[in-house]
């Protein structure tokens, strides 16, 4: 099998097809690079917590990387998350 059998010739998709295509991709790649963005975001931010945050993060019992990672993820705009 040929690596040009393994997907359909883009150019010859029907403009719908095309976008659905696209559509797809960008999903998938979002989904591959979420770790990878979080690795990066979070060696440049300053991992000092209020002290509310500070509670809640003993309350839940997580590090403070595991924090400000999923803080990181409930920052994030709409549109990064809908790639």
């Amino acid at each position: 099998m040929r690596l040009e059998d393994l997907y359909p010739n883009f150019f010859y998709l029907s403009e719908a097809e095309q976008l659905e295509f696209v559509s797809s991709y960008r999903k998938r790649r979002a989904i591959d690079l979420v770790p990878t963005l979080i690795k990066r975001d979070i060696s440049k931010v300053d991992i000092s917590l209020s002290p509310e945050e500070e509670t809640v993060r003993k309350l839940l019992k997580l590090t403070k990387r595991d924090f400000m990672q999923l803080k990181l993820l409930a920052n994030k705009p709409e549109e990064e998350e809908e790639l």
